[in-house]
């Protein structure tokens, strides 16, 4: 059994690190065969990732009429599929009116800062993922959460409230 407790200490973790992890292998000693398994994590990963994007970015670039449907499918992917990154997250709720000029629009344009590769994810969200999509993790995302925040993440309820957009 691998010694994860170095990264008991981590608060984020890239796709990679996060999805060996996952499945029980250290990031920074992984095997090519361990880093093939690992890549099918990373894909799923981004998959998540993606979809949630596109929704919140539809949200953003939205006509009035789209609005109410797409707060319900946000909704529907964050209860499942969604997979926000620390900086979707802080961005997403920072700014609660989504138009073309706050900088969660000018962060969608901008490719380099949006690109899945460069996305940091929180132990509390990918704790909250794993949940809600079913999935078993050899590493334990929740451990150094204060006991509110795991309890939170355990619950599936990170992104869902009564209003999608509102904390």
């Amino acid at each position: 059994m691998q010694d994860f407790s170095a990264w008991h200490f981590a608060r984020h973790f890239s796709s990679f690190q996060a999805a060996s992890l996952i499945l029980g292998v250290e990031p920074n000693n992984s095997s090519e065969e361990q880093r093939e398994r690992i890549q099918i994590v990373v894909q799923r990963l981004k998959h998540s990732y993606t979809v949630i994007k596109a929704v919140i970015k539809a949200a953003i670039f939205k006509s009035q009429n789209e609005e109410e449907a797409l707060k319900a499918e946000l909704k529907n992917y964050a209860q499942s599929v969604g997979l926000l990154s620390d900086d979707l997250d802080i961005f997403c709720f920072e700014y609660y009116s989504f138009d073309r000029k706050t900088p969660l629009a000018q962060w969608f344009e901008d490719e380099e800062q949006s690109d899945f590769k460069v996305q940091r994810f929180t132990r509390r969200e990918i704790a909250r993922w794993l949940k809600v999509n079913g999935l078993e993790s050899a590493y334990p995302f929740n451990i150094g959460l204060p006991p509110a925040l795991a309890e939170t993440a355990l619950q599936s309820q990170h992104v869902v409230t009564a209003e999608p957009f509102a904390r």
